[in-house]
């Protein structure tokens, strides 16, 4: 036993194995995109557009395809609006709406109104629109 500690065939072998365990675990544990109910939803969407960060926001859009892009966009138009300002709520009225309520740096008001859905018991929005 005494030799075999000694060995770095062995130690090599046991350094493979830990790390192969390790990243295996940590691809299993990385959570699914979306939010675990439409109130965290709100302000996962409202922390996105504040930080004007289009990768946070791309995980809550429910597009298989082209989720990215939209979130760029919608993110890039937010860019115009001052960030400090942006507040969300959910309307529950024929379903489940997230609305997100912004101020323009002219005083204007707007709200951007996105359906929410239900998959996989993740709660993501419909494509997003821009303001």
């Amino acid at each position: 036993m005494l030799r075999m500690l000694r060995s770095l065939r062995a130690w090599i072998l046991v350094v493979a194995v830990a790390w192969i365990a390790t990243i295996t675990t940590l691809i299993m544990s990385k959570p699914e995109d979306g939010a675990p109910s439409a109130d965290v939803l709100a302000t996962q969407i409202a922390d996105a557009l504040r930080a004007q960060d289009a990768d946070r926001l791309a995980q809550l859009v429910s597009l298989d395809a082209g989720g990215d892009e939209v979130a760029r966009v919608t993110v890039a138009n937010f860019g115009t609006v001052d960030t400090q300002l942006i507040t969300s709520h959910l309307e529950r009225l024929n379903g489940v709406q997230v609305v997100v309520d912004y101020v323009r740096p002219n005083g204007e008001r707007g709200a951007l109104r996105l359906p929410a859905v239900v998959s996989a018991g993740r709660w993501k929005v419909t494509p997003v629109a821009t303001p």
